[in-house]
């Protein structure tokens, strides 16, 4: 489970909180209280991995003191999706173990077209001052 926390104004919460998850599901099942903890996601993000079951849940996040708070959302549980499968080698949009890539095309076809307008730019110069 990952929450996204944010104060009354709309920003994020800071990773130091320390926030407390409990949830009731169809039948009485019952999950926590489990503490939430910061996740990679970004400022505000907190996890708790893979908790609940598929189906309804009532969830319960609440904030200790010295700011309090309590929130209470129904969260409609899915079960985990899979990974998508690896990209077969040497199918279209996966790199190529040399190196050699449509980037490096790019890279190179743009340094030859600042150097076309550099030589462009340097023969005018040259021509300006033989006028003058």
């Amino acid at each position: 489970m990952t929450v996204q926390a944010s104060y009354a104004d709309g920003h994020p919460l800071d990773n130091g909180a320390r926030l407390v998850v409990t949830a009731t599901g169809e039948g009485g099942r019952t999950v926590g209280p489990l503490q939430l903890d910061p996740a990679g996601e970004g400022k505000g993000f907190y996890s708790t991995g893979p908790l609940l079951t598929p189906g309804p849940w009532q969830v319960t996040v609440t904030a200790p003191k010295p700011t309090p708070a309590t929130v209470q959302v129904v969260v409609q549980a899915r079960a985990a999706q899979a990974a998508p499968p690896a990209p077969a080698p040497g199918a279209a949009g996966t790199p190529d173990p040399a190196g050699n890539s449509t980037t490096r095309l790019w890279w190179l076809a743009g340094a030859a077209m600042a150097l076309a307008a550099l030589a462009t730019l340097g023969a005018l110069l040259v021509r300006t001052r033989r006028r003058a």
